[in-house]
């Protein structure tokens, strides 16, 4: 796993730090779905139960660690210490995974998806482990 993302591979906005190459379509439909919350700072990426991840080439992805992740996070100059929305496909799945390693290293709450997110053509989404059954939902971490 990766403690560093190259710059290449993210890109921030005001409220948002979006990590994906810009090729990426998934990520892509996500800006255009996801809203930011006001009084959060919002993280767009694809993600696993203990990683954040970005595709490289076609098939080819690279994860990195929550604590590269929060570096990342805290040297934008726009984030300032806000709670953080994490689109992120599974990141909330784990009690001691990605979310709340993430809480952890920011000290600050993070809102996660408990399962896989799904984005639909009409710009909405759910939460589930397909893209028709909606059982999950937006956990929030606490740092610990």
């Amino acid at each position: 796993m990766q403690h560093h993302i190259p710059a290449t591979f993210y890109r921030s906005r005001p409220g948002r730090l979006v990590i994906g190459a810009e090729h990426d379509t998934a990520i892509q439909r996500a800006e255009r779905c996801f809203e930011p919350i006001p009084g959060m700072y919002q993280v767009i990426s694809h993600g696993t139960e203990d990683a954040v991840c970005y595709k490289i080439a076609e098939g080819h992805w690279q994860a990195f660690s929550a604590q590269a992740l929060a570096r990342l996070i805290a040297a934008q100059p726009d984030y300032d210490g806000q709670k953080i929305y994490l689109v992120a496909c599974c990141a909330g799945m784990l009690r001691e995974g990605l979310a709340q390693q993430l809480a952890n290293a920011l000290c600050v709450m993070v809102l996660a998806p408990t399962e896989r997110v799904w984005l639909h053509a009409d710009h909405t989404s759910h939460i589930g482990p397909d893209a028709w059954t909606k059982t999950g939902y937006w956990q929030p971490f606490w740092p610990r």
